[in-house]
């Protein structure tokens, strides 16, 4: 052994002579900070056409050697990814060679941990889905549900306790709720480079958009070809199946790209809903019961159209096509009790009524859109034009038998014309100072035709309506944001201004001309490598949907309806939070919201029809305080769960019925995401979710929860997969509220068939090199949204 050792040393000792009997050049590479920086890449280069002699890379201390004998007129370039390269002079001190740190986004920060899967700025943060979580086998849906801040609980999304607005390559994605969830859930997650979470949208998103924003990026190749896929879901019930099919091609050739899609969704439902008022009448206390039973079958058909046109490597134009339609009928039984509190609820039924409804709605939109890459310091101008319509046809009949065999009932039809035309153009540009300036201008203009014919007969009270309504709004906005970043920090500073102009005609005009200023802030401040702090402010707006500016009768039952209100205004929202965050252990964030003249539904009693009517109206204003917390864990390379939770404190103080109202209520929720590898080919997820119980103005919500579980398997070396899932499997996903407004106490349960068993199988055709499709928005997002 010792033998073996002697040799050993011998032989390195000659071999060490002889290389130091060689010229050698060596060097040592570090960062700004003095750290070795390793396996950075070191050429050997000649002048003046930079032929490569030697190349090598440094060792964990940041060492490199040449053994060549260096030439004439060379020179050494250093590179490492996240550094600037570096130019080095022979005659330079190779021994203190420093890199300096390479920014690439002017206002982001990038949290070192595992693959640098978070990167933060100040309004909000980037996760890098590949290096973030398992792609295999997934949608983009399935991907959204286990990001940081995001909370899922049926079709609704949100973003840290706040409705949330989705996007797709920066752009709206102009769909809410079963809709939003079908396109999300047809995007590969394999295509899916990014997901960006907006906590707190600037000046540069429309004033309307209050709460977060969920930005999908999608992955742009270079090959040429078909790329395409299809999705077969199903679902099993036991009101019978549910189908939702898709299928979505991609072609590119040269420098034309085309693409399209196709799905549709139907299925039939049933919703249980009892009401139970207690009223008094004659100094005495009577109870009125509702129990409806309601049943719904319904198709929706979406397709989209699309070219790109890359006609230089600054300019691209694109053409957009989109349209979808619904047409479905509701068929309600209705039994309705009448009987003195003190009572038992008799056996027969006082009143028996069947409630037909038949839905038909359109909508298409065109959009023509131009990109300009101005230059290679990443200026660049995009213009948008738009054109959509949205279509309602909506018919209503009810039929009552009285248990005196007295007949009534009530009929409606609305026709709802929309066209609307928008245009916008966005400005983007980099400086060297690391400033970065975005400004740009948006119109829109919207012709609103509806006209609605209204009978009621055989009632005490008996009023006939046929209104013909014309709504004309014009929105003009402008915005400029400005952002500074430094090594540790980053601040942006914007403004947007929008003047709003709006007229309509019921039975009386009602018209506003008005302007508003929006002012946005945020900063960030890193406070180790993995941690940080930020602070923002936002100014927002709410304008009214317009079905709630019209005074039309929406039945919800035998004796309740909702009104709209032509004398309705916007109300304002003052923002403030403040968040501090470790991506990879936990992120905490306070806020603070003021609403001013918010807008709720005011419950009145009519005491000689015993209906409720339920009208839009500014009642005042509210404060919200939230705390948000995130934390992920990681039990095992096979076990992975997530935790978020929302705890609210909501105060009111509101001017309601000639008197102040003021109340108080503290509620939270919570998310609870598992995510378990059986194999490399096989996963379960389960996804618990949990309200508890809230106010909402008068009204009191109960406790809910949802569970869903799912089984993943990947096929075909991840070109498909097939998936099971249960949707609330216990039935644990239902509503209870109960209302006290006056001389009003009304209790509401609703009991909805979600739970099915899905199946979804899907495949990717072609080839996956295939440039993805610009998808973007129409710019009319916004309006559309108050639209339907």
């Amino acid at each position: 052994m010792f033998r073996v050792k002697f040799l050993c040393v011998m032989l390195i000792s000659v071999l060490s002579l002889g290389v130091q009997a060689q010229k050698k050049l060596e060097g040592v590479v570090r960062d700004r900070h003095g750290k070795a920086i390793p396996y950075a890449n070191v050429l050997l280069c000649q002048s003046p056409d930079s032929t490569l002699l030697a190349n090598t890379i440094t060792d964990l201390q940041g060492n490199f050697v040449f053994d060549e004998t260096p030439q004439q007129n060379t020179f050494l370039k250093i590179s490492y990814i996240g550094y600037s390269p570096k130019f080095v002079q022979l005659t330079e001190d190779l021994k203190h060679i420093t890199l300096s740190d390479k920014i690439h986004n002017l206002n982001e920060i990038t949290i070192k941990g595992a693959k640098k899967a978070i990167i933060e700025d100040a309004t909000g943060f980037t996760v890098k889905v590949k290096d973030y979580t398992s792609t295999q086998g997934k949608s983009a849906l399935e991907v959204l549900e286990v990001i940081p801040g995001v909370l899922k609980n049926g079709t609704q999304i949100s973003v840290m306790g706040k409705t949330a607005t989705i996007y797709v390559n920066g752009r709206s994605l102009n769909l809410s709720g079963k809709a939003a969830e079908n396109y999300i859930a047809s995007l590969q997650a394999d295509n899916v480079k990014s997901i960006r979470v907006i906590t707190d949208p600037d000046a540069k998103y429309d004033a309307n958009i209050t709460g977060g924003i969920v930005d999908i990026e999608l992955k742009y190749d270079k090959g040429e070809g078909i790329n395409s896929g299809i999705i077969l879901g199903a679902g099993i019930k036991k009101t019978g199946m549910v189908y939702s099919p898709s299928i979505s091609f991609n072609y590119r050739k040269n420098k034309m790209n085309w693409y399209g899609s196709y799905g549709f969704y139907t299925g039939k439902f049933e919703k249980d809903i009892d009401q139970v008022q207690h009223y008094q009448e004659n100094d005495k206390k009577y109870i009125n019961e509702n129990h409806e039973f309601k049943k719904t079958d319904g198709v929706s058909n979406n397709i989209t159209l699309g070219l790109d046109y890359f006609a230089s490597k600054k300019h691209t134009i694109g053409l957009l096509i989109q349209a979808g339609t619904y047409n479905g009928e509701d068929d309600s039984g209705i039994e309705t009790y009448i009987y003195p509190e003190k009572e038992d609820k008799p056996k027969d039924v006082s009143i028996q009524s069947d409630l037909f409804k038949d839905n038909s709605n359109k909508n298409i939109t065109s959009n023509l859109n131009h990109h300009w890459k101005i230059d290679s310091t990443g200026a660049s101008l995009n213009t948008d034009i738009t054109l959509s319509y949205i279509g309602n046809d909506n018919s209503h009949l009810m039929k009552s038998t009285h248990l005196n065999d007295v007949y009534s009932g009530n009929s409606q039809n609305i026709d709802n014309q929309n066209t609307i035309l928008t245009a916008r153009m966005d400005y983007v540009k980099s400086f060297r100072n690391q400033l970065r300036l975005e400004t740009g201008w948006k119109a829109n203009v919207l012709k609103r035709s509806i006209k609605q014919g209204y009978v009621e007969f055989e009632k005490v009270e008996t009023t006939p309506q046929n209104i013909d309504t014309k709504y004309d709004e014009n929105i003009v906005a402008g915005y400029a944001k400005l952002d500074k970043k430094w090594k540790t920090n980053s601040i942006a500073v914007g403004v947007r201004a929008e003047h709003t102009y709006y007229k309509g005609n019921t039975e009386e005009e009602f018209s506003d001309n008005y302007w508003d200023l929006f002012p946005s802030f945020s900063f960030r401040q890193s406070l180790t490598k993995k941690s940080s702090l930020s602070v923002s402010y936002l100014h927002k707006i709410v304008r009214p949907s317009l079905s709630k500016l019209n005074p039309y009768r929406f039945y919800n039952g035998y004796n309740i309806y909702q009104q709209g209100n032509p004398n309705l205004k916007p109300y304002y929202i003052h923002y403030i939070n403040l968040r501090y965050s470790i991506p990879s252990v936990v992120t905490l964030s306070l806020s603070h919201s003021r609403y001013n003249d918010q807008i709720f539904l005011d419950p009145q009693r009519n005491p000689k029809t015993n209906e409720i009517v339920n009208t839009y109206q500014n009642l005042g204003n509210s404060n919200k305080t939230s705390l948000y917390l995130y934390i992920p864990l990681r039990i095992g390379s096979w076990w992975r769960s997530n935790f978020s939770a929302v705890a609210n404190y909501d105060i009111y103080d509101n001017q309601y019925q000639g008197r102040d109202w003021n109340s108080d209520n503290l509620w939270a929720s919570v998310q609870l995401y598992n995510q378990f590898k059986i194999s490399k080919t096989f996963t379960s997820e389960w996804t618990f979710f949990y309200s508890t119980k809230r106010n909402w103005f008068e009204t009191v919500i109960d406790p809910r929860a949802n569970l869903n579980i799912r089984f993943i398997k990947s096929l075909w070396n991840k070109k498909g997969s097939i998936s099971a899932t249960l949707v609330d499997p216990f039935r644990w996903n239902s509503y209870a509220s109960t209302l006290n407004s006056g001389d009003i106490h009304l209790d509401i349960s609703e009991s909805t068939d979600r739970t099915m068993l899905r199946l979804t199988f899907s495949y990717n055709l072609g080839s996956n090199q295939v440039k993805s499709k610009r998808r973007r928005s129409t710019g009319a997002e916004s309006i559309e949204g108050r639209v339907k």
